[in-house]
């Protein structure tokens, strides 16, 4: 019968097991570094893909409210008013629902319908 020989570690194989052992101290560091690394350029993309999605937006919006008419600034003002009219509403109706308030009332209804079109053709219009 064979004898089973049991053999020592070396110094390399010993070296090695003491750096996988230090390095594996810092594994729950490496692993909040690449969740907050990850969870930070999701959150760098959607604001990157917020902000272009607004800039083309208003930029329509400021093309429909020109042809109509307005000038002299007002153009703007009447951008910001119509911007915020759907964002708000958006943002009231979202935390309703969110809520389970399905009766938000006709204002934010109305405000976002209202912002909805105007945003929504300001929008094809730029487009087309």
């Amino acid at each position: 019968m064979l004898q089973s020989i049991e053999r020592k570690p070396n110094f390399i194989v010993r070296g090695l097991y003491k750096f996988s052992d230090f390095i594996l101290d810092f594994a729950p560091i490496f692993s909040a570094i690449f969740s907050f690394l990850g969870r930070f350029s999701l959150v760098l993309v959607n604001l990157i893909i917020l902000a272009g999605t607004i800039i083309f937006s208003a930029s329509h919006s400021l093309q429909l409210l020109r042809l109509a008419g307005a000038t002299d600034g007002l153009e703007w003002v009447a951008m910001v008013v119509w911007e915020l009219i759907f964002i708000f509403s958006s943002i009231i109706l979202a935390n309703d629902f969110r809520k389970g308030n399905w009766k938000s009332g006709w204002a934010p209804w109305l405000g976002f319908l209202m912002g909805f079109l105007f945003v929504e053709v300001s929008n094809v219009m730029g487009m087309a």
